[in-house]
C-alpha cells in the first residue's frame, strides 16, 4: 500500500471543536493528505503540560490517491481510478491512557475529498514518559464494475495507516523565578538560567569623560542599565571622581633677584610653570615679576650742610633718578 503526502505543520491553538476543524491548512489539490506529515510529526508533549495538536486530512477523490498508481485487484484489474465511495476514519490507537482523541465527524465517515481532522490532547504524567506510535486505522469503499461495492483495504476491511508518533518527556529548561529566562512550562531544571548582573566602577580623570554616550563634568555616582550577553539585564555603578587642574597668577616683587623653583630670576617679567598637582592633574603658575635695584651708595650734601647730628623734618619728592629732599632753609639731594 502506498499513500502520497503533502508536508505541512501547523501549530494551532484549541478553542473550540465542532464538525468544522479549526483553521484548516488550504490545499493546492486533491491528493490524499495529512498534515502535519509523519516525517515532521505531531508536537512533543511534556509532563504536567495539557497538550493539544491537531492530525488534519482530506479524504481521497480516487483508490489511487491512497494506494498509488496503478493498484492492481487480485492480479488483473487496476482499481486505481475509480472513485471513493467513503473513507471511514476508524480509531486511533496507541496513545497513553492520560490521553484521549475526537475525530472531527462524530461518526469517523468522510465523501470524497472531504476535510477532516483528530484532535490529539491531555496531560501527561510521569509514568506516560516514552515514544508511543500510533496507528490510524481506515476503511475505504469504493465500487467497482461487476463487482459491486467492497472494501479496499484486505485484512478485515481495515487499513493501517502508520508513521505517526508521539513522544512525551520532562520538560526541561530554567525553573529558577529569579531568573531572567524562568521557564515556567519547565519541569525539570537543565542548568540554563541566566541572571541580571551588577558591577562597579571607579573611575578619577582631570577632564570630563565621556561614558555610555553621557558627559560627565561632575564627581558622583551614575548609573547605566544594559543587556548582557545572556539577555538578562546588566546595571553598572560608576563612582566618579573628578579632579579639577590649577591654575594661577601670581603679582611679586623683589629687590634684585628671585628665586622661585630653585631658578633664580633677577629680570622683570612674566613667567609660566607648568607641573603636576597632588592629584596628578596639570597645575599652571603665571609670575608676573618685578625686580628693584638696591642703592649701593648714600651720599648727601646741600646746602646748607646738613648735622647728621640734628633732627629735622625732611619731605622728598621723585625727579628721575634723584630724591630731591626738602629741609627748612636749603635743599638735600640723596643719590
Amino acid at each position: 500500500m502506498k499513500a502520497i503526502y503533502t508536508l505541512f505543520i501547523i501549530l494551532i491553538p484549541f478553542v473550540g471543536f465542532s464538525q468544522d476543524c479549526p483553521n484548516f491548512p488550504e490545499l493546492t489539490d486533491s491528493i490524499f493528505s495529512f498534515y502535519p506529515d509523519t516525517i515532521e510529526n505531531i508536537d512533543s508533549a511534556y509532563v504536567g503540560q495539557y497538550f493539544e495538536d491537531f492530525i488534519y486530512f482530506e479524504s481521497p477523490s480516487v483508490i489511487g490517491d491512497m494506494f498509488g498508481f496503478p493498484y492492481v485487484l487480485n492480479g488483473f484489474l487496476d482499481i486505481a481510478p475509480y472513485e471513493v465511495d467513503s473513507f471511514n476514519l476508524i480509531l486511533l490507537n496507541g496513545l497513553p491512557d492520560s490521553f484521549d482523541y475526537i475525530i472531527s465527524n462524530n461518526n469517523g465517515f468522510f465523501e470524497a475529498n472531504e476535510q477532516g481532522c483528530i484532535k490529539i490532547f491531555g496531560v501527561a504524567n510521569e509514568n506516560d514518559i516514552g515514544i508511543y506510535n500510533l496507528n490510524i486505522q481506515i476503511d475505504l469503499k469504493a465500487t467497482l464494475p461487476i463487482i459491486g461495492q467492497l472494501s479496499v483495504c484486505n485484512n478485515d476491511d481495515i487499513c493501517d495507516f502508520l508513521g505517526y508518533k508521539l513522544t512525551i518527556s520532562y520538560a526541561a529548561g530554567c525553573t529558577d523565578t529569579n531568573a531572567c529566562n524562568f521557564d515556567e512550562n519547565a519541569t525539570i531544571d537543565d542548568g540554563s538560567c541566566n541572571y541580571p548582573s551588577n558591577s562597579e566602577l571607579f573611575i578619577e580623570s582631570c577632564d570630563f569623560i565621556e561614558w555610555n554616550g553621557m558627559i560627565l563634568n561632575e564627581t558622583g555616582l551614575y548609573t547605566y542599565v544594559t543587556t548582557n550577553s545572556n539577555g538578562c539585564d546588566s546595571t553598572v555603578l560608576l563612582d566618579f571622581t573628578l579632579f579639577n587642574s590649577n591654575f594661577s597668577i601670581e603679582n611679586i616683587s623683589s629687590c634684585e633677584s628671585f628665586v622661585f623653583n630653585d631658578i633664580e630670576y633677577t629680570e622683570s617679567g612674566m613667567y609660566t610653570f607648568e607641573g603636576t598637582n597632588s592629584n596628578g592633574c596639570d597645575s599652571t603658575v603665571i609670575i608676573d615679576l618685578t625686580i628693584f635695584e638696591s642703592i649701593s651708595e648714600n651720599i648727601i650734601y646741600g646746602i646748607p650742610e646738613p648735622d647728621p647730628f640734628s633732627v629735622s623734618l625732611y619731605s622728598a619728592s621723585n625727579n628721575e633718578n634723584n630724591l630731591i629732599w626738602s629741609v627748612e632753609g636749603g635743599n638735600i639731594i640723596e643719590n
